[in-house]
């Protein structure tokens, strides 16, 4: 297996992790994966053990994937170099972008139905300077 292999498949079972523990937060704690608005209603302490299990089994075989090729690199975890930071925000700019598109009055109208001239150009406008701002940011992550 390649570097290039062993670097995606622990990015994937980071990944992993982190979306799980997000469910057992919405699932069973009730908070929100976006960390805002109210407080989400917990599902039932049955469905979530069913629940919890099927996930907890996920992460099992993808930490026993990662254990078997990149038993070295998980032993020396530490704290990834400023390209590994660098990669992270990127995708989450990608990810901006697309929040950003969905304010589009194009995608609202299409979504929604028509919007006013006026309403029609503040969205215009809004997405404008937003796709300018993460245009900017991803110059300065490089």
């Amino acid at each position: 297996m390649k570097d290039q292999h062993r670097v995606h498949l622990l990015a994937t079972y980071d990944t992993l992790c982190k979306y799980v523990a997000d469910m057992r937060a919405a699932a069973v704690e009730g908070r929100s994966p976006s960390g805002m608005g109210p407080p989400l209603m917990p599902m039932s302490e049955a469905r979530n053990a069913e629940l919890m299990g099927c996930l907890e089994r996920l992460l099992q075989a993808a930490e026993k994937a990662a254990q078997r090729y990149c038993a070295e690199e998980l032993r020396g975890r530490r704290r990834q170099g400023p390209a590994a930071t660098r990669m992270w925000v990127s995708i989450l700019l990608r990810t901006l972008e697309d929040v950003v598109r969905d304010l589009a009055p194009e995608h609202l109208e299409g979504k929604f139905g028509a919007l006013s001239a006026q309403e029609r150009s503040f969205f215009s406008a809004l997405v404008s300077q937003m796709r300018l701002e993460i245009e900017h940011a991803k110059r300065l992550v490089g």
